[in-house]
């Protein structure tokens, strides 16, 4: 069960990540399709410079191409994103277990759970 919990959390880094490129974007009224990139320099960032969390940390917080310190929301949007997936997945996991609903009907519900945090949650940052 712990791995399915990893998974999750993992995979709400990704969707922190994605809020925080859409936040960063949207305030500029950017495009949001196409790489992601240095606001400094404008050189295209690597697989590895978009690591959640981990390419913060590497990097110690700064730009690998151009040394400007990263604001710290990012990994703290990215983290708070993880924990939340995690608690709707161990609610719907438990709800889940005490009913007799259909699984698919569960995934739907927790898919939407977190793509409606998400959305609220870019919308609250915007402001």
């Amino acid at each position: 069960m712990t791995i399915i919990y990893l998974y999750v959390f993992l995979l709400g880094l990704v969707f922190g990540s994605f809020s925080n490129m859409l936040l960063f974007r949207l305030t500029r009224h950017e495009s949001i399709f196409g790489r992601s990139y240095c606001d400094v320099t404008k050189k295209q960032l690597t697989w590895k410079d978009l690591i959640p969390i981990v390419s913060y940390i590497y990097y110690k917080g700064r730009c690998r191409e151009c040394g400007k310190k990263l604001p710290i929301k990012y990994p703290i949007i990215e983290f708070i994103n993880g924990l939340f997936f995690v608690a709707v997945c161990w609610i719907t996991i438990t709800l889940f277990n005490q009913t007799r609903f259909p699984e698919v009907i569960w995934l739907a519900i927790f898919l939407l759970v977190m793509f409606q945090f998400a959305y609220i949650l870019i919308l609250r940052l915007i402001e």
